[in-house]
């Protein structure tokens, strides 16, 4: 039997091979790399039936890219980003072939209420720009469907993977809805051997703080804030940062200022040194990279602590988790 695999991202990356590990090991499989920069290099797994594949990181949902999908005769499609017109085209036609085609978890995507301003008027003006973009492809889907805040509802969609089923806000009807497996040691060591992870500094008793991207300097300030009464109240803990992706160089200036601060360099999935830490701290304003658990630590999101205003003001936060704890107050951080 043949899967397909179509990732993004380093978590997504990690996630596939939880799936694969647990579920399809005997299977063969075929990972699909549509990213720019998150995922470099040569990605080789030890098992023998795993192929690693290139995609453009964008415009890759053309019939082409269809075509050599077909070839392989998959019986699972599984991708992570519904929001996109490339996966959209591909899963529809996917789909009409007979294959399974299956939304896995994109972090914390399928959890969070929203309540958007003017919400049906932003799903119609997605939907216009979706199908904008597949017709400068050539790329047809001979249907309409219209774009929804409500995870997986696409009818094309089959099977929803998610961590935690039972804390979804919303069940779309006739979806199978399956429990991605546990992070285990099996995978760990694959994921940690292809991205040639060794840490740089020991992973033990320390303070890991997750950095996102913030666009507001107000925001940005309260964080700095944030940062320094966490290392003041836990001065015998190193402090390390691991910087997301997409943080820009002026955010990022703005840290050069807090005494005790450093960063994590490794360039490796936040999941796998989280899974590698023992006895530490792990922190964040509201990173999806908390929600994998490892029992030897502490998991806390900030988020209540900047009042609940910029994007967040739109969407009530759902933990599905119960090793997170979402502090009213800098001191519970210990």
């Amino acid at each position: 039997m043949n899967n397909i695999f179509l990732v993004h991202a380093e978590y997504h990356l990690l996630t596939t091979f939880r799936v694969i590990f647990d579920k399809y090991k005997d299977d063969n499989n075929f990972i699909y790399i549509a990213s720019e920069h998150r995922i470099q290099g040569e990605i080789k797994s030890s098992l023998p039936n795993v192929h690693t594949r290139r995609l453009p990181h964008i415009n890759y949902g053309v019939y082409s890219t269809l075509k050599e999908f077909e070839i392989l005769n998959p019986k699972n499609f599984f991708f992570f980003q519904d929001n996109s017109s490339d996966n959209i085209y591909l899963s529809y036609h996917l789909n009409k072939l007979n294959v399974n085609v299956a939304l896995v978890q994109d972090g914390l995507k399928p959890y969070p209420i929203w309540h958007r301003r003017f919400l049906l008027l932003n799903c119609l003006k997605e939907t216009f720009e979706f199908y904008k973009q597949m017709f400068r492809r050539w790329a047809v889907i001979p249907t309409l469907f219209i774009k929804s805040y409500k995870y997986g509802k696409l009818r094309f969609i089959n099977q929803l993977w998610v961590d935690y089923p039972n804390k979804l806000p919303y069940i779309p009807n006739k979806k199978e809805i399956i429990p991605i497996p546990l992070l285990n040691d099996d995978v760990v060591i694959e994921v940690s051997r292809i991205f040639k992870f060794k840490p740089s500094v020991p992973l033990n008793n320390i303070i890991l703080y997750i950095g996102q991207p913030i666009r507001s300097k107000l925001l940005r300030k309260r964080e700095i804030k944030i940062i320094k009464e966490i290392i003041s109240n836990n001065q015998d803990k190193p402090f390390l940062f691991k910087k997301h992706p997409n943080i820009s160089q002026e955010q990022l200036s703005l840290y050069d200022e807090i005494a005790g601060f450093s960063y994590l360099e490794d360039i490796v999935p936040a999941e796998l040194i989280i899974a590698s830490m023992k006895d530490s701290i792990i922190v964040s304003r509201y990173s999806t990279a908390l929600i994998t658990n490892n029992p030897n630590c502490r998991f806390y999101w900030t988020h209540r602590l900047y009042n609940n205003v910029e994007v967040l003001s739109q969407l009530e936060i759902i933990n599905p988790t119960s090793h997170i704890t979402e502090v009213n107050d800098i001191a519970e951080i210990k």
